[in-house]
């Protein structure tokens, strides 16, 4: 129980020391509530505490939808659908990860020596069948499986 307690100040000063201040004193706030939840001995008022505290907070800030293309996009066509990637990497023997402008990373799933990976290029997504996603580039009848990483 110290170790868990121990490393939870650990991470908690660590996050105080990098935070804004007001940001520092929401959070102390918020601990502030949590804990005096915790403290309650009764399940259900526990329970409705945590509650309460939870529905206090601030809606989180959504991330902006990964653009999915309806219909494959030609060689010179402008197009809201392509995306927007700030990385890519090679993690495996012919095998790519990408970074969009949302965070999110995707990377392939099947190995396609004929699909061209460059950062001067661009790229959209096509969706296929039982939740299948593709990653396609204008001018080339080819494209690759890919997943988003959980």
């Amino acid at each position: 129980m110290t170790n868990k307690l121990s490393a939870f100040s650990l991470i908690l000063f660590a996050t105080v020391m990098v935070l804004p201040s007001t940001a520092q004193a929401s959070l102390a706030r918020l601990i502030e509530q949590l804990q005096l939840c915790e403290q309650q001995a009764d399940t259900v008022y526990r329970l409705q505490c945590f509650d309460n505290v939870v529905a206090a907070l601030p809606e989180p800030e959504t991330v902006a939808e990964t653009p999915v293309a309806e219909k494959a996009v030609a060689l010179n066509e402008a197009s809201e659908d392509f995306l927007n990637i700030t990385e890519m990497w090679e993690y495996k023997r012919g095998m790519w990860k990408f970074r969009l402008i949302n965070g999110e990373v995707w990377r392939q799933t099947e190995v396609s020596s004929s699909f061209p990976f460059s950062t001067e290029r661009k790229y959209y997504f096509q969706q296929g069948m039982f939740d299948a996603y593709y990653l396609r580039t204008p001018g080339l009848n080819t494209r690759v499986r890919v997943r988003l990483e959980r």
